[in-house]
């Protein structure tokens, strides 16, 4: 799991913050050989594959899906930060990561495209001429609102798929969403952001008002 961001602003930086091991196993993943030299030696080596055009598309299409989404989504940022809780909120869980230590690290390709959270903003440049722009969140509304009953019951409203609890709440709080409540969450995290809306709102005033059909308001 990557830690918090330095800004790394270009990928030299970035790749320069690494320990000489971690470097050399970026060279292992990428040519699939060992490598011995030294630290700014390694650094010249992965810049110019890096910069290669069609080595860099070949590395993309290795990402695991879910880890091409990772980096789709801090790519098409504003800021190329990966942004861990919105990320898991939009597909339920969170990519593959590899173990980056002082000591003994284990990379995985993910790592080489995300540096500790952040992608280089000239490495941005070159993915974005190529990587897909991310899905949007799907809307899901429901019209019938039965009875509520423990964790039975996911609240889906007219709000990007719960992509973000925080923007869901003003919604709320300002009367421009009406929640209904449906059955069998579709994934923990559906559930756990119900959980949140009911301790913010109220289960009673919740399940009344969207029988009623009208806005919950705080």
């Amino acid at each position: 799991m990557p830690v918090q961001p330095s800004d790394p602003l270009s990928l030299t930086q970035a790749l320069d913050a690494h320990t000489a091991d971690t470097l050399k196993e970026f060279l292992t993943l990428i040519t699939g050989k060992k490598s011995a030299g030294r630290k700014e030696q390694s650094i010249d080596l992965l810049l110019s594959l890096m910069w290669n055009d069609a080595i860099l598309r070949e590395l993309w299409s290795r990402l695991e899906p879910l880890q091409q989404d990772a980096v789709a989504e801090t790519v098409h940022a504003t800021i190329p930060v990966f942004d861990e809780v919105r990320f898991h909120a939009k597909y339920g869980k969170l990519p593959k990561w590899g173990k980056l230590s002082s000591y003994h690290s284990q990379p995985n390709l993910l790592n080489l495209f995300i540096h500790q959270g952040v992608i280089p903003l000239d490495l941005k440049k070159r993915l974005q001429t190529f990587v897909p722009v991310p899905r949007k969140s799907t809307l899901t509304s429901r019209a019938e609102v039965p009875d509520l009953e423990d964790d039975e019951w996911v609240a889906e409203t007219e709000i990007a798929a719960l992509q973000d609890l925080r923007t869901l709440l003003g919604m709320i709080e300002a009367g421009k969403v009406s929640v209904s409540i449906a059955r069998h969450s579709r994934n923990q995290t559906e559930k756990q952001a119900f959980r949140l809306l009911i301790r913010y709102v109220g289960v009673d005033r919740l399940n009344n008002e969207a029988k009623r059909g009208t806005p919950c308001k705080h």
